[in-house]
């Protein structure tokens, strides 16, 4: 019987130090019964690799027996041989993606494929790795290379990006492969002429020439006018790459004359002309008329990025425009980016602008973005005063206004992430008066368990900060937290504040406590919170424990009412402290 291995969380604890401890973590991968779900092996292939600790020895613990691969990835894997490389003839792969190969010709790896992987690959990438084999004499270009490549019959993505791929190399790759769809030549800096890619003309979806010498050369656009099942066309450049001679040679580029012909690119859906600085805006005018499913169009470094409305910081149609496209929740909670660069220039915008949509959208992507960076970064944003007076003057519009929409509960979410762990943030929302203005809306909208929600929390996070929480030790604040609320949240945040507090051992905290009415009817329904049982163990004031006892009823307590708590033995009386103790410290606070 198979243990199977299928969840990606089996292989998320394991420490990989040296390699017979490594070995021994992985002792897994030797147990003839056990069988690793091939996306968990995919995806340990790729951790090693990632980490960097994969040689010709862990490459190893892939066995066929206990591991199947689909996908190979090797980005980081210098140390691999031949030698370890060999142990993928007997996986049946479908993908295989290897950048910067040094010790492994991009043939020598083809040779380490087993049959049925020659048979069925679909994708191969090898950017940036030798297509040199390291027993070839120097300068020479191993022939079997071309003949490992014709043997993948049914490849349908090939990148051969930034190699040292050569004009009658790529013939025979259009030649033999007759299902190609998908070709990256970028940066193949010894291609001459294309004029080979006409071969799969009838086949070609996605074709991608960054970089290229050729896209300078009239024959170059002949061949891709011919290419009319293109649906993706990278022709982008960065003359910053290019060497000091080619750029005082006198050419022009292709990309103008495809713009003007209607017959250009009848399919296409996406294309880069990023870096084409001769292109013209009468040009592309000509071809998006033409073009109308185009759903990409790459302009970056053209002069058409010159134009005052896009240089304009102060352009509020063009900022709302930025806002409005990052407004999405796939693309903030899904997509990899820079959030703290975005969070500064969206708190940016909202110091610029003073418009309600603006406001509106800037303060949502900022709550989001808050949550997901780090401590650190939230505290830079955070510290400084000009935002928190921003944030603050908008929660103050709105209590005033006795307003609860959108901005106001993103502001307070936006706020309540940028003060969570950061004790600098906290201290200038108190600087800039942050607490006197949260007291006011717990008293405007003390009916909104939403606005109360997010209010608690951020006091809660001034309460974890040890000093600055005196802050919160005053009257009127600790007797505004009403647990009668019958929202859970709001109950137990406001429970949490005061659990913080009772290493203060306030006055306030003993008189507010009798103030809660029916609080232990709501806490009790709760299932757990470590804060409330905590308060039944201080053993200060009958009130005090009455809180923790009431959560604890279903194990050794039971609610009777509010004065009456049995054991479950049937003893009668509430164990008690030294009720004098408690009361000469609250003379001893009253006094001072």
């Amino acid at each position: 019987m198979y243990r199977v291995i299928e969840d990606e969380n089996d292989i998320s604890g394991l420490q990989i130090v040296s390699s017979p401890t490594f070995l021994k973590e992985f002792s897994i991968l030797r147990d003839s019964n056990a069988f690793f779900h091939q996306k968990v092996a995919n995806l340990l292939l790729r951790t090693l690799d990632r980490k960097g600790l994969l040689n010709d020895l862990s490459m190893t613990l892939f066995d066929p027996v206990a591991v199947r691969l689909s996908q190979v990835n090797l980005h980081n894997a210098n140390n691999i041989t031949c030698k370890g490389l060999k142990v993928l003839k007997s996986h049946q792969i479908q993908s295989v993606e290897v950048k910067n190969l040094s010790k492994v010709s991009v043939d020598e790896l083809i040779s380490c494929f087993g049959e049925w992987t020659l048979n069925n690959i679909q994708e191969l990438s090898v950017s940036g790795s030798s297509f040199s084999s390291t027993h070839s004499q120097k300068g020479g270009v191993c022939p079997r290379l071309y003949v490992g490549l014709s043997k993948l019959r049914n490849l349908h993505v090939l990148n051969v990006s930034g190699t040292k791929l050569a004009s009658h190399a790529l013939l025979n790759i259009c030649t033999d492969l007759h299902h190609l769809s998908s070709l990256d030549i970028s940066n193949c800096i010894e291609l001459e002429s294309v004029e080979c890619l006409r071969v799969r003309a009838n086949t070609l979806r996605s074709l991608s020439m960054y970089n290229l010498k050729v896209l300078r050369v009239k024959e170059t656009g002949d061949v891709l006018r011919e290419l009319k099942e293109l649906v993706h066309l990278d022709v982008s450049e960065n003359k910053g790459t290019h060497d000091a001679v080619a750029r005082l040679i006198p050419s022009c580029s292709v990309v103008p004359g495809l713009l003007r012909d209607p017959a250009f690119g009848c399919k296409l859906r996406s294309l880069d002309i990023s870096g084409q600085d001769q292109t013209q805006p009468e040009d592309l005018y000509v071809f998006l008329k033409g073009h109308p499913h185009l759903e990409f169009l790459g302009l970056m470094f053209t002069s058409l990025c010159l134009d005052t409305v896009f240089l304009d910081g102060y352009n509020i149609t063009l900022q709302k425009n930025g806002l409005l496209t990052l407004c999405c929740d796939r693309i903030l909670h899904e997509v990899s980016f820079d959030k703290y660069w975005c969070a500064r220039l969206v708190l940016d915008c909202l110091l610029t602008f003073h418009d309600p949509s603006t406001d509106r959208m800037a303060v949502a992507i900022c709550s989001i973005i808050a949550a997901k960076i780090s401590t650190a970064q939230t505290t830079l944003l955070g510290a400084r005063s000009e935002y928190m007076q921003k944030l603050l003057a908008l929660v103050k519009r709105r209590m005033e206004e006795k307003m609860v929409d959108m901005t106001l509960k993103f502001t307070l979410s936006a706020l309540w992430n940028l003060t969570d762990e950061s004790p600098a943030t906290c201290e200038v929302f108190l600087k800039e008066n942050g607490l006197e203005l949260f007291q006011q809306l717990l008293k405007v909208f003390a009916k909104d368990a939403a606005v109360e929600t997010k209010v608690l929390g951020l006091l809660n996070n001034i309460a974890e900060v040890s000093p600055l929480r005196g802050a919160l030790i005053n009257k009127n604040f600790l007797c505004q937290l009403d647990l009668r609320c019958l929202v859970m949240s709001v109950a137990v945040l406001a429970c949490v504040v005061c659990w913080l507090l009772w290493d203060s051992w306030c006055v306030w905290v003993f008189l507010a406590v009798p103030s809660w009415q029916q609080l232990w009817k709501n806490i009790g329904q709760r299932d757990s919170s470590e804060y409330i049982e905590g308060m039944a163990r201080i053993n200060i004031t009958e009130d005090c424990q009455m809180v923790g006892l009431s959560k604890m009823n279903q194990d050794n307590w039971v609610v009777v009412e509010r004065r009456a708590i049995s054991w479950k033995t049937g003893t009668e009386s509430f164990p008690q402290g030294d009720n004098s103790w408690p009361n000469a410290l609250m003379h001893r606070h009253i006094r001072a």
